[in-house]
């Protein structure tokens, strides 16, 4: 930690002084500043040594786009303007090369390699340190992974891993010769230390992942101490990996003790790293690397920046880390779009002629598809799947979330305009009509729910029925947020329940967790569902399903801080599927809302989709792009 010692410096006067900064400006900025980012500007002008309005605002800017999604502040982006930042206080801007040779004669900030609060690189980016080591860390260490080739075992040679990959991936080889994504991943896999395959839901990445996996372990010398890892960024997500490697483990075409290798028990990252109590320190790590042989990631596009540092540390340098997730969906609540960032905005399935010469070698496969024009050595170490298992393209719902993902907004409204039963639209005018639509038209899923919770059946036929369907919301408050469809869709199961002496509690309340409790071992996004202890219905525990199909219950009087649960957030869908979705937007425009919110609400549905939203909104929200600031692909890609 530096001492407040190191910044009292004596300096010449700053160029930008507090009169420069009233002359004339070209826009002005209002915002809410949170007392975290003032707090922050504060502590940055107390280690300055001196006032500094141009330091302040650079401080206080930075610290608000990190708590809004970003890695670092483009300073570029905010010169000349005026910022609100007290009731009666305003600063204005600088232009770009003043403002940001007043930072730099300020002693608390630095260079990039210099260990100083701030860091202000070439390219107008300002972080703060602790970002801008998390982002070079990842960046480091991806570049380091993607360009060290593992070379194949002497025993392993192009005859068994053709007949290796024609077992194991029967229908990757057309006709004509072309290999897919799936046996190219595999051959990825077995060279690289990095494997990231992206591809929206559908494309058969998890199924991909088992297969890898067993092809993996039949090309080794040494299977004896062969360790794997299962992961992903929260326990819905885990657990739903778990549930596909297990099923997929029974029709793998490969020796059962191939299958007894690959591991059913799955982990959030936070468990794999041996997060603390608080959650603000880990077991594993740089000096303390994980026990394990090949790490998967599943639901990549969840995490965040840091998580992703910790994780990449912890990683020994003989290990492969395969990444699974889907760019196109939102990124993690917290700082960064590391999945993206990671894998760039150029083409995908871009080989070099070094990759191609040898996959033909061992794999027996003379083309690949669809182009083998090198773009980076980051290329060889990625796969995008484009074939989709669940949604055919061709079918309305695979043609709207296409036209969602390219922000073809005008199709896409021609679309829903079209009917059908997989994809329907409605606009809902009033609170009135609204609490009609609730009743009659999703009252049917939840009174489908609740007779199977009366029945006392097996608790884990209690939670398909609840999976079924899912209410998902752009926004917590307003009309249409989860927090007024949460009580509409309990005043229905209430109703449907009859009477019952716990009014917080009835058969079948679902609650999310809102807060994690390390001790009980329950995290942000967990969900449970409150069920009778006996048929009297006195008592009631909240039972959360465990990995290996499994169930804790708990009573409700020892959770963490929760909320009910009918009703979600797109975000907190993420790593999630239903039956059907019914996905509200608000009645007038938001900032939140952009086409990765739309597209991940979307792909949650497997089979039927009603979107509830006026024309308009829906329109907006299509063509606005979510962006997040940050370095990190400039430093991988070069």
């Amino acid at each position: 930690m530096l001492s407040s010692s190191s910044y009292s410096i004596a300096q010449s006067d700053y160029r930008g002084s507090k009169v420069k900064m009233t002359r004339s400006i070209n826009r002005y900025t209002e915002h809410d500043y949170s007392p975290l980012a003032r707090h922050f500007a504060d502590f940055i002008e107390r280690m300055n040594g001196k006032s500094a309005p141009e330091l302040y605002l650079a401080a206080l800017l930075v610290s608000d786009v990190i708590a809004g999604g970003h890695i670092c502040l483009n300073l570029a982006s905010h010169e000349k303007q005026t910022f609100q930042v007290g009731e009666k206080e305003s600063i204005i801007s600088p232009a770009i090369d003043a403002w940001e040779r007043v930072l730099r004669l300020s002693p608390v900030v630095g260079r990039p390699g210099e260990f100083r609060p701030l860091i202000l690189d070439e390219t107008h980016r300002l972080y703060t340190y602790r970002y801008w080591n998390y982002e070079n860390k990842v960046a480091d260490r991806i570049r380091e992974m993607a360009g060290t080739m593992i070379p194949p075992s002497p025993l392993f040679n192009p005859e068994t891993c053709h007949a290796l990959m024609e077992r194991l991936f029967p229908e990757s080889i057309s006709p004509d010769g072309h290999a897919s994504g799936q046996i190219i991943a595999a051959f990825i896999a077995l060279t690289r230390h990095l494997c990231l395959i992206s591809g929206s839901p559908g494309t058969g990445k998890t199924t991909a992942v088992a297969r890898i996996l067993a092809f993996l372990l039949e090309s080794s010398d040494n299977t004896k101490s062969f360790r794997i890892a299962l992961v992903a960024p929260t326990a819905k997500a885990a657990i739903r990996l778990e549930e596909s490697i297990s099923k997929i483990k029974q029709v793998l075409r490969c020796p059962e003790w191939v299958k007894t290798l690959i591991p059913e028990q799955s982990w959030t990252i936070h468990r794999l790293l041996g997060a603390s109590a608080d959650g603000t320190s880990y077991r594993y790590g740089e000096k303390n690397p994980l026990p394990y042989d090949i790490v998967v990631v599943d639901e990549a596009s969840m995490v965040d920046l840091p998580l992703m540092s910790h994780l990449l540390e912890a990683i020994p340098y003989s290990s492969r880390l395969i990444l699974l997730g889907d760019p196109h969906q939102l990124s993690s609540i917290e700082a960064g779009a590391v999945l993206g960032d990671i894998m760039g905005s150029g083409e995908k399935n871009q080989y070099s002629q070094a990759f191609l010469n040898m996959f033909r070698d061992y794999a027996g496969i003379g083309t690949l598809s669809p182009d083998e024009t090198k773009r980076s050595f980051m290329t060889d170490s990625m796969v995008e799947l484009t074939r989709n298992y669940r949604i055919r393209d061709e079918s309305i719902l695979g043609r709207f979330k296409k036209s969602v993902m390219m922000g073809d907004a005008n199709e896409a409204v021609q679309l829903l305009e079209s009917g059908g039963e997989a994809l329907t639209w409605t606009e809902i005018p009033d609170p009135h009509a609204l609490k009609s639509y609730v009743k009659t038209e999703i009252g049917r899923y939840l009174n489908k729910y609740l007779r199977n919770v009366l029945k006392y059946s097996d608790i884990d036929e209690v939670f398909l029925h609840f999976d079924a369907f899912r209410v998902l919301c752009a926004l917590r408050g307003g009309l249409f947020g989860t927090i007024h469809l949460n009580r509409l869709l309990e005043d229905c199961m209430k109703e449907m329940s009859g009477d019952h002496p716990i009014p917080s509690f009835y058969p079948g309340k679902a609650l999310m967790v809102t807060n994690n409790d390390y001790a009980l071992q329950l995290f942000n996004g967990d969900i449970g569902l409150a069920l009778a202890d006996d048929k009297a219905k006195e008592h009631y525990s909240v039972c959360f399903r465990e990995p290996k199909g499994t169930f804790r219950k708990l009573s409700p009087y020892t959770l963490p801080e929760h909320e009910t649960a009918f009703a979600m957030t797109v975000h907190k869908s993420q790593g999630s599927e239903y039956d059907r979705v019914f996905l509200f937007l608000p009645d007038s425009d938001n900032p939140i809302l952009n086409r990765e919110l739309i597209y991940t609400g979307i792909t949650r549905a497997r089979f039927n989709l009603t979107v509830c939203s006026r024309k308009e909104i829906l329109t907006r929200a299509i063509s606005r792009k979510m962006e997040r600031y940050s370095g990190l692909t400039e430093k991988i890609w070069g």
